[in-house]
């Protein structure tokens, strides 16, 4: 099969020709349709995840969507021709999904794909999805509250925006000039272009009392610090890179918590939340670029996972 690996940490990622995996017992075998890359990936092939288990040549990628092919038999919760999506992470670290094919063990984060999708867009939603999803649920988000998303336009981002506006939130998003149709589309009520003003004027503008909400998902400790000003007493802040510190000047006003995705104690069932939010229409999953296989690796190594307009996914 063809798969976009690296023969060892640091190397740039490239095209090769593997064996196709075998399933074992509680295993099944995916014929993928297309994977989605994520910082996750940057991360391995950097070796940042070095001290994990893993193999060479280390297969990247987590997300993906495709079909069932074949199953081990202590396989329960698929069957041959199931269209499946989600997150196929699993130890040791390098079976991975931007590949034609994948196998790992039937109780990852898998479920049956979402029938209003097709399987190409299903591959993009399921880390991006499911954290928005999470923090969502974990902000306990009410109607008439006033939400601030910093990187509101990237793949997290994306998702946040609609799941905060469908639940009766008053979404302030941030966004560049070119990309404010974009998080409006979405449900923002309104965008703020930080590199034309500051975000702290441009949110003091829609909202001067400070926002009930701040759900930052690209800034380090110190902008974090600074965007947690913008968050009236007894609001409250996440943080999904860790940047929310509990020593903080703003600690002893707001909460301000960390959410890390892999910490959920049941992916399964947020998994299937997703699903129904896609099949309900509550979320569109929105694919910025689409690139085949064979062109990955240039595109990997060229562009930084972040700042995009929603996802990319690798068609395979």
């Amino acid at each position: 099969m063809r798969a976009i690996a690296v023969e060892e940490f640091g190397q740039p990622p490239r095209l090769m020709v593997l064996p196709r995996p075998v399933p074992g017992p509680e295993e099944i075998l995916v014929r993928l349709e297309a994977g989605s890359p994520n910082p996750f990936d940057r991360a391995i092939c950097e070796g940042f995840l070095r001290d994990l288990p893993h193999v060479f040549p280390l297969v990247l990628g987590t997300d993906g969507a495709g079909i069932v092919e074949a199953t081990g038999e202590r396989v329960k919760r698929f069957a041959v021709g199931d269209a499946v999506y989600g997150i196929f992470a699993h130890e040791p670290l390098g079976k991975g999904t931007l590949a034609e094919y994948v196998a790992a063990p039937e109780d990852v984060w898998v479920a049956k794909a979402p029938q209003r999708i097709s399987l190409r867009q299903a591959a993009a939603a399921p880390t991006a999805g499911m954290t928005a999803l999470g923090i969502v649920r974990k902000a306990d988000i009410q109607p008439g509250q006033t939400v601030l998303i910093v990187g509101a336009t990237g793949g997290v981002g994306s998702f946040a925006v609609q799941l905060a506006a469908a639940r009766g939130a008053r979404v302030i998003a941030t966004a560049r000039r070119n990309a404010a149709e974009l998080v409006l589309r979405l449900g923002a009520s309104s965008a703020v272009d930080y590199e034309r003003d500051s975000l702290a004027d441009g949110v003091s503008a829609v909202e001067p009392n400070g926002v009930d909400l701040l759900l930052d998902l690209v800034s380090d400790p110190i902008a974090f610090e600074a965007n947690a000003e913008l968050v009236h007493d007894g609001g409250a802040a996440i943080s999904i890179r860790y940047a929310a510190a509990p020593d903080a000047p703003y600690s002893s006003r707001i909460d301000a918590v960390n959410f890390n995705l892999r910490d959920h104690p049941d992916g399964l069932r947020l998994l299937a939340e997703l699903t129904d939010e896609i099949e309900s229409g509550s979320v569109n999953v929105v694919v910025d670029e689409e690139v085949l296989l064979e062109n990955a690796p240039g595109f990997l190594s060229s562009r930084a996972l972040g700042g995009a307009r929603g996802k990319a996914v690798i068609a395979v």
